[in-house]
Protein backbone atom coordinates (compact mmCIF):
# COMPACT_ATOMS: atom_id res chain seq x y z
CA UNK A 1 0.00 0.00 0.00
CA UNK A 2 2.95 2.36 0.32
CA UNK A 3 3.99 2.09 -3.35
CA UNK A 4 1.50 4.75 -4.55
CA UNK A 5 3.01 7.26 -2.13
CA UNK A 6 6.26 7.06 -4.08
CA UNK A 7 4.46 8.69 -6.99
CA UNK A 8 2.78 11.43 -4.95
CA UNK A 9 4.63 14.72 -5.01
CA UNK A 10 8.25 15.26 -5.86
CA UNK A 11 10.57 12.38 -5.09
CA UNK A 12 13.75 13.31 -3.26
CA UNK A 13 16.54 10.78 -3.16
CA UNK A 14 17.51 10.25 0.48
CA UNK A 15 21.04 11.18 1.45
CA UNK A 16 23.36 8.58 2.96
CA UNK A 17 22.83 9.91 6.48
CA UNK A 18 19.06 9.69 6.01
CA UNK A 19 19.39 6.11 4.81
CA UNK A 20 21.48 5.29 7.88
CA UNK A 21 18.77 6.70 10.14
CA UNK A 22 16.09 4.73 8.29
CA UNK A 23 18.10 1.50 8.57
CA UNK A 24 18.70 2.12 12.28
CA UNK A 25 14.98 2.80 12.83
CA UNK A 26 14.04 -0.36 10.92
CA UNK A 27 16.48 -2.43 13.00
CA UNK A 28 15.02 -1.01 16.22
CA UNK A 29 11.48 -1.76 15.05
CA UNK A 30 12.37 -5.34 14.08
CA UNK A 31 14.06 -5.89 17.45
CA UNK A 32 11.11 -4.38 19.32
CA UNK A 33 8.62 -6.54 17.43
CA UNK A 34 10.70 -9.65 18.10
CA UNK A 35 10.90 -8.84 21.82
CA UNK A 36 7.12 -8.34 22.03
CA UNK A 37 6.59 -11.71 20.33
CA UNK A 38 9.03 -13.37 22.73
CA UNK A 39 7.35 -11.78 25.75
CA UNK A 40 3.96 -13.06 24.56
CA UNK A 41 5.49 -16.50 24.09
CA UNK A 42 6.93 -16.56 27.60
CA UNK A 43 4.12 -14.91 29.59
CA UNK A 44 0.36 -14.55 29.46
CA UNK A 45 -0.98 -11.81 27.22
CA UNK A 46 -2.86 -10.31 30.16
CA UNK A 47 0.45 -9.70 31.88
CA UNK A 48 2.36 -8.42 28.84
CA UNK A 49 -0.15 -6.20 27.06
CA UNK A 50 -0.47 -3.51 29.77
CA UNK A 51 3.24 -2.80 29.32
CA UNK A 52 2.57 -1.91 25.70
CA UNK A 53 0.82 1.22 26.94
CA UNK A 54 4.23 2.58 27.87
CA UNK A 55 4.66 3.16 24.12
CA UNK A 56 2.46 6.23 24.54
CA UNK A 57 4.75 7.59 27.24
CA UNK A 58 7.96 6.78 25.36
CA UNK A 59 6.56 8.25 22.16
CA UNK A 60 5.71 11.51 23.94
CA UNK A 61 9.10 11.68 25.67
CA UNK A 62 11.11 10.89 22.54
CA UNK A 63 9.02 13.28 20.44
CA UNK A 64 9.70 16.05 22.93
CA UNK A 65 13.41 15.31 23.43
CA UNK A 66 14.27 14.89 19.74
CA UNK A 67 11.86 17.22 17.97
CA UNK A 68 10.55 19.46 20.75
CA UNK A 69 7.01 18.28 20.00
CA UNK A 70 4.42 18.72 22.73
CA UNK A 71 1.19 16.72 22.22
CA UNK A 72 -1.98 18.80 22.21
CA UNK A 73 -4.99 18.22 24.46
CA UNK A 74 -6.73 15.93 21.95
CA UNK A 75 -3.79 13.57 21.84
CA UNK A 76 -3.71 13.41 25.65
CA UNK A 77 -7.46 12.74 25.67
CA UNK A 78 -7.01 9.98 23.06
CA UNK A 79 -4.20 8.43 25.08
CA UNK A 80 -6.38 8.55 28.20
CA UNK A 81 -9.21 6.79 26.33
CA UNK A 82 -6.83 4.06 25.10
CA UNK A 83 -5.25 3.52 28.53
CA UNK A 84 -8.60 3.74 30.31
CA UNK A 85 -10.13 1.16 27.98
CA UNK A 86 -7.19 -1.18 28.53
CA UNK A 87 -7.43 -0.81 32.31
CA UNK A 88 -11.17 -1.39 32.20
CA UNK A 89 -10.72 -4.58 30.18
CA UNK A 90 -7.91 -5.74 32.49
CA UNK A 91 -10.08 -5.17 35.58
CA UNK A 92 -13.11 -6.82 33.99
CA UNK A 93 -11.11 -9.89 33.00
CA UNK A 94 -9.65 -10.16 36.51
CA UNK A 95 -13.16 -9.96 37.98
CA UNK A 96 -14.46 -12.63 35.59
CA UNK A 97 -11.50 -14.89 36.41
CA UNK A 98 -12.26 -14.57 40.13
CA UNK A 99 -15.93 -15.37 39.54
CA UNK A 100 -15.00 -18.50 37.54
CA UNK A 101 -12.94 -19.79 40.46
Amino acid sequence: TSVPTAFAGDWIVPRADHLAIMVAAACCMVLAHYLVIESLRLAEAGLVVPFKYTQLIWGAVIGFVIWGYVPDIWQWIGAAVVVGSGLFIFRREATLARQRR
